[in-house]
């Protein structure tokens, strides 16, 4: 796996595998097919896409589980990325001043605080001392970024970890935080999430880069005290059935992007008493 550092990374060819990529050169690549994209077309529309593209959201718990990734995965990057402020009171004149200074200095970054370090710190350790159920090792591959080309559609996975395996192929780790790591309740995030969905699109990408990934996990580590972390076997059966959803908003993301029109809901009549 090679390694580059430039914003907003475009692959010069598919497929590829690329290393040390930061949050802002992979997601800033804007035309390739991603499992958000996916996500986001088999629960909403094109229209909704191309508003989330053009208006790019973060939020504290998205930051936080940035941070919580980062630090587990690659604490190499911390520094590159992220700014913890632990400085004055911001309602003083003083304080004020130290914080409009931080955030001048650490633009490009983005800021933690330190309450947010400390809890990422206590689920960071709970997410490392998973790895060894995990057989996470010194082999393993953390956060590297595939490209490859899928019925003519250009895509993009992000897999947390990939361990190899014995028989050459590859078991995936997906890391997530989450509110409730209750069976029960976790398996109902997967599904309202699209866990499954992501996780599929993630090995078709992967298979054609030339990594079969036979096994798949989700290591999920709560958001809320007391940061606990879980490790729950995905079946590799669950995560195939959505090849078919996958292709369809493939072909719609596809469509969208060769004639730049980017369809709302439109004017069908939805009948709720077909869903009750």
């Amino acid at each position: 796996m090679n390694s580059t550092k430039t914003k907003s990374y475009y692959p010069s060819s598919y497929p590829s595998v690329v290393s040390d990529l930061s949050d802002d050169e992979y997601h800033g690549n804007h035309t390739v097919f991603t499992s958000s994209r996916a996500r986001t077309l088999i629960t909403h529309t094109p229209a909704h896409i191309k508003h989330r593209i053009d208006n790019p959201i973060d939020t504290s718990a998205m930051a936080f589980g940035r941070y919580v990734h980062a630090m587990a995965l690659t604490p190499g990057v911390l520094s590159r990325s992220f700014a913890v402020w632990s400085g004055a009171d911001k309602r003083t004149k003083a304080g004020k001043a130290e914080w409009e200074s931080f955030q001048a200095i650490n633009v490009k970054k983005t800021i933690i605080t330190a309450d947010q370090h400390e809890v990422a710190c206590v689920a960071s350790d709970s997410v490392t001392g998973c790895f060894p159920a995990l057989g996470v090792n010194d082999a393993a591959h953390f956060e590297a970024s595939a490209y490859a080309l899928i019925d003519g559609v250009a895509s993009a996975a992000r897999p947390d970890i990939l361990v190899p395996l014995p028989n050459g192929g590859f078991h995936m780790v997906d890391l997530k935080t989450s509110r409730d790591l209750n069976t029960w309740k976790f398996l109902s995030s997967c599904n309202q999430y699209g866990y499954f969905t992501q996780l599929q699109h993630y090995r078709e990408v992967l298979a054609a880069c030339g990594y079969a990934v036979d096994q798949v996990s989700i290591l999920a580590v709560e958001n809320t005290a007391p940061f606990t972390a879980r490790v729950f076997d995905i079946p590799v059966e669950r995560c195939e059935q959505e090849s078919s959803t996958i292709k369809r908003v493939r072909d719609i993301w596809k469509e969208c992007n060769d004639t730049n029109t980017w369809p709302g809901w439109g004017d069908t009549v939805t009948k709720l008493g077909d869903f009750l």
